[in-house]
């Protein structure tokens, strides 16, 4: 597989209009700001001036728009990109979308596969096996994150669950790549879901042209019919993701967001060089977040004013890249060993499908447009907190929002974040972690890395794990953190160190369901609720007795 090298490789990007800065980090060019309209091409003249679909395309592109909003929304709110391409995303539609049992038996898939009789479904292949093993298919879930919509079940108990470090099924995390690596935790259907991932194989990956069809490695990509994608990396591995506008590296303390119906493919990228599990060794882990109404926009900054909280200018998109899949012979026999083989994923309706082709869907010449995949560091969210006293809502950490299309103010999903460089309060008597609370959105939190304030009693809330406080669930700090911060006589500011951890939240105004994976995994805390139990009355019996109070009846 050959990337046009105009937008990858530095040096290259700006000369051939592909624009962008370079990220040193990411060895990759960027676009950035947020809620305006790119362009990027990675030939010199790809794109059109003048109009969008001209008869005669440059390079004799093929025009194609990519609408995520309906034609008639208002203006500012109208999310389209048109994309010039080798080959329109109509072509190899021949083939249809099936289920993965009946994709894995079709005709095309055992065309691509001569050797099909002889793989072991068992033996899935690692980076350094190049061989086509039907088992790439067959370990597909009908429904994406194992779990179908009528498997879920109501729960309004408190939730936690130990870091996901090892994939659920039989097989370890090592044999699934992120489409069968993902498992559905929480989900109200149609609005909001909740997933964890771990994935030791990458979608994709070079072959050499030398190879017959039977041994090339098999290319996957997938593209989300029903929502957008926001992809939290915890642990393990960056991510590295390509996708039909170009490519993004997603390492800790970042975040992606993958627009609805957009192409991507995602593999793993370098080793944390903190992370120092060896069991996960090569394993990407983290947590997904799928909304299926609206689309992340930032959270109004109101009476803070013109800056602060996310600033545009640190959000990333990619620049045009493409995969250069035309042949470098004119024999017809040598082109056909040449082609690499690629299967499309689609999400749909919650269930998976997919058909195959011969040639990659990462053919973008050259795009313009505000329908755009992002990424974006968290280290740069500038938090904003109380300067005098008590510890404010959780909703000052808003990074990104999709509003709901109900009450307002209210929104489907707030991604938050509670950034490690913060200062929890100023005052001597203002409680340093979160006071306890009951609340009408349903809240789920995850840890990146370090210790949370409100949760620092040991093997408790730690980084890969979860919990989750549904719509009116009480809950709080523990006993041991909540008596610690009472006895602080908090005679200066507390700021945490750059060291300290760094959790979020995803919060939404449904009430969620629960997968069978979230109730029964070995992961989940059956003892979390106890964390509460030493919050007892007696300090207030001690101090009562100390008035002229009439007697208190036993407890």
């Amino acid at each position: 597989m050959a990337y046009s090298s105009t937008s990858v490789e530095k040096g290259n990007a700006a000369s051939a209009g592909g624009g962008g800065v370079w990220n040193e980090r990411d060895e990759l060019y960027y676009l950035l700001g947020f809620g305006n309209s790119f362009e990027s091409e990675a030939l010199p003249n790809a794109l059109p001036r003048g109009r969008n679909n001209p008869r005669n395309v440059p390079y004799h592109l093929y025009a194609e728009q990519l609408n995520g909003t309906a034609f008639t929304s208002p203006r500012s709110c109208n999310r389209r990109t048109w994309l010039y391409r080798t080959h329109p995303s109509v072509h190899g539609t021949s083939s249809p979308l099936l289920p993965p049992d009946q994709l894995s038996h079709s005709k095309s898939f055992k065309g691509m596969n001569n050797n099909d009789d002889n793989n072991d479904d068992n033996n899935i292949e690692d980076d350094d096996d190049p061989v086509v093993h039907t088992s790439t298919i067959r370990n597909k879930p009908s429904c994406f994150g194992h779990c179908a919509p009528q498997d879920l079940t109501w729960d309004p108990n408190p939730m936690r669950w130990k870091p996901f470090s090892t994939n659920s099924s039989s097989e370890t995390a090592h044999h699934h790549d992120f489409v069968s690596g993902c498992h559905l935790l929480a989900s109200h259907p149609e609005q909001v879901s909740i997933y964890v991932y771990a994935f030791g194989q990458n979608m994709t990956s070079s072959s050499s042209s030398s190879l017959p069809q039977s041994k090339k490695k098999l290319q996957q990509h997938l593209y989300n019919s029903d929502g957008h994608f926001l992809i939290v990396p915890q642990g393990g591995t960056d991510l590295e993701i390509q996708t039909e506008l170009g490519h993004l590296k997603v390492g800790h303390r970042e975040i992606a967001v993958l627009p609805r119906g957009i192409m991507f493919s995602v593999n793993k990228g370098d080793r944390h060089g903190d992370d120092d599990n060896d069991d996960d060794d090569g394993v990407a882990r983290g947590y997904l977040l799928e909304v299926e109404q609206g689309h992340f926009q930032l959270p109004e900054l109101g009476p803070i004013g013109s800056n602060g909280l996310v600033n545009v200018r640190d959000v990333c998109h990619p620049v045009a890249s493409y995969d250069n899949d035309t042949p470098s012979t004119d024999d017809p026999q040598q082109q056909q060993q040449q082609q690499q083989q690629h299967v499309i994923w689609n999400k749909f309706g919650g269930q998976l499908f997919g058909r195959t082709q011969s040639q990659s869907p990462f053919n973008v010449v050259a795009w313009h447009g505000n329908y755009v995949p992002f990424k974006y560091d968290l280290n740069q969210f500038c938090a904003i907190g109380s300067v005098t006293y008590d510890h404010l809502d959780p909703s000052m950490y808003t990074v990104w929002t999709v509003p709901s299309h109900g009450e307002p103010g209210t929104a489907l999903c707030d991604f938050v974040v509670f950034p490690s460089n913060r200062i929890m309060a100023t005052d001597s008597n203002t409680l340093r972690p979160p006071w306890f609370h009951r609340n009408v959105m349903t809240e789920f939190m995850g840890l990146l890395d370090g210790v949370y304030d409100a949760k620092q009693e040991e093997n408790g809330f730690q980084p890969g794990g979860a919990s989750l406080h549904s719509c009116m669930t009480p809950h709080g700090p523990d006993a041991s953190s909540y008596q610690t911060a009472v006895a602080n006589p908090c005679t200066s500011p507390t700021a945490l160190p750059p060291t300290a951890g760094m959790a979020f939240m995803f919060e939404t105004c449904h009430k969620l369901k629960l997968s069978p994976f979230a109730l029964s995994s070995p992961h989940r805390d059956l003892a979390y609720a106890t964390c509460w139990d030493d919050l007892d009355d007696s300090s207030f019996r001690n101090s009562y007795k100390k008035t002229d109070q009439p007697p208190l009846p036993p407890a």
